[in-house]
């Protein structure tokens, strides 16, 4: 899929015209001007006046003809923007399938966050989205379930629009997830979600569609847009510290190797740590012009590889939850992209996947076969040899590599200590997770500083085997 094209503001004899989607437009008598332009350096062409019906048959024919973008005076902008917020709050509350009102929230939302890209400075334009992830925050309150079809878990586009939007649904569910009684914090959550990525506006298109990879300037580009967003929202009267800090901090690590300011751990706020879980997935879950997306699934089990490094562990964990549940809920909302692993048990997945090829220095002291399994597992340890990343007790993800009746094999992103103990939750068939005890009997550290880490089950454990 291409990327669509970044619709931008013009100026022609002195007057500013910007840019708005078709699809955003109410089925109304219009309270704006409506412009048409014809090609990049045309001239604006009257299409509506104010007061003018703009009509199902309109839409469509603006559809036949792909005329996706309209444009509206700058001064009237904020009629614009009043007429989005009534339209969300009518979407929000009224009844019918909540998967077909949520795509319209979200065409609609799209639409806010285009505006405000394209108006620079304005800070009416960001307190309009601002106030739409307050209404946003009331509806995942008051319906969780229709508040949860707002992310789009389909094969997407990366767009920055889109994305803004997905992120800010993502976030909101999480918050429910980790602190569902927090109602202040919800909507400044949402509204970070919203707002996290409006510096790129100042990346050039051609940097953020690059196929190749990005020269040392084109990655300063990158680096900076935090902080401009940052500094943009500072200057935006009523926005909470938690939006301002979720702007500036959502590409930072725990280890301190993030961007643009490389701080680490606790320097990082839970609000800033919980939107870098859902930016990078919707990153990985989206199609890129280098790349094909990845499934759900596919998208987590990447994502494992930097709990602790990359990402706070309790956090990836309660959305690997979250992601999980939906999917439960609606096997639909899953489709397979890239190159997915199967979440499979051991008896099914011994239909679909090989046996492990054995050592070859025949070393391989192993009572039973062992199966390729690659999916993620829930994980924590009992005790421990070593500090490390996590603490004991504390739930954290793991990709399984292969396992057998009498242990399984793991990635982790660090080395643990030979003779720590975990504990392992394997999916079994038909839902639900059995609990495997298990002990470090093997540890061998990759390059990148990764682990696959050898297991055994503990005396007295259930094998995987009756897992399923």
């Amino acid at each position: 899929m291409d990327q669509p094209a970044s619709p931008s503001s013009f100026v022609h004899d002195g007057r500013r015209y910007l840019p708005v989607r078709a699809t955003s437009i109410d089925h109304c008598r219009l309270p704006m001007d409506l412009f048409l332009r014809n090609g990049p350096a045309g001239e604006p062409t009257l299409y509506r006046s104010a007061g003018i019906e703009f009509t199902p048959q309109d839409a469509a024919r603006l559809a036949e003809n792909e005329a996706e973008i309209l444009y509206i005076p700058a001064q009237q902008h904020g009629v614009y923007r009043s007429m989005i917020g009534q339209r969300l709050a009518r979407l929000i509350t009224c009844p019918g399938p909540a998967a077909t009102r949520a795509r319209e929230v979200r065409v609609s939302c799209a639409g806010l966050i285009e505006d405000l890209l394209a108006s620079p400075g304005q800070a009416e334009a960001a307190q309009a989205v601002a106030e739409v992830g307050a209404q946003l925050a009331r509806w995942a309150s008051a319906d969780a379930e229709g508040f949860s079809q707002l992310l789009d878990m389909s094969v997407h586009d990366f767009y920055t629009a889109t994305h803004m939007v997905n992120v800010a649904a993502g976030c909101g569910l999480l918050l429910r997830a980790i602190r569902p009684n927090d109602r202040a914090l919800l909507p400044l959550i949402v509204q970070g979600g919203l707002l996290h990525d409006v510096g790129k506006r100042g990346v050039p298109e051609t940097i953020l569609t690059k196929t190749g990879r990005l020269d040392p300037e084109e990655w300063q580009a990158i680096r900076r847009h935090p902080r401009i967003g940052f500094e943009e929202l500072r200057a935006v009267s009523g926005l909470d510290p938690v939006v301002l800090e979720m702007a500036r901090d959502h590409h930072e690590r725990l280890d301190g190797h993030g961007y643009p300011n490389e701080v680490s751990g606790e320097k990082i706020s839970f609000a800033a740590r919980l939107c870098a879980v859902v930016d990078v997935y919707d990153a990985l879950t989206s199609s890129r012009p280098y790349r094909k997306p990845l499934s759900p699934v596919a998208a987590l089990g990447v994502m494992a590889e930097g709990v602790g490094t990359h990402f706070d562990p309790g956090i990836l964990t309660a959305w690997c939850g979250v992601v999980q549940g939906l999917i439960a809920r609606d096997p639909s909302r899953a489709p397979v992209a890239g190159e997915a692993p199967q979440k499979l048990t051991l008896d099914s997945f011994i239909q679909h996947f090989e046996r492990a090829a054995p050592p070859a220095s025949g070393a391989d002291r192993r009572r039973h076969p062992r199966f390729k399994y690659n999916t993620l597992l829930k994980a924590s340890f009992q005790s421990l040899g070593r500090p490390c990343p996590v603490r004991v007790g504390e739930e954290f993800p793991v990709i399984a590599l292969d396992l057998g009746q009498s242990g399984l094999r793991i990635r982790m992103p660090w080395p643990p200590a030979l003779g720590d103990t975990m504990t392992v939750e394997l999916p079994r068939k038909g839902g639900g997770a059995i609990r495997q005890h298990a002990r470090v009997v093997r540890v061998t550290v990759n390059p990148d500083g990764s682990a696959h880490v050898g297991l055994q089950y503990e005396a007295g454990a259930k094998p995987a085997t009756r897992a399923a």
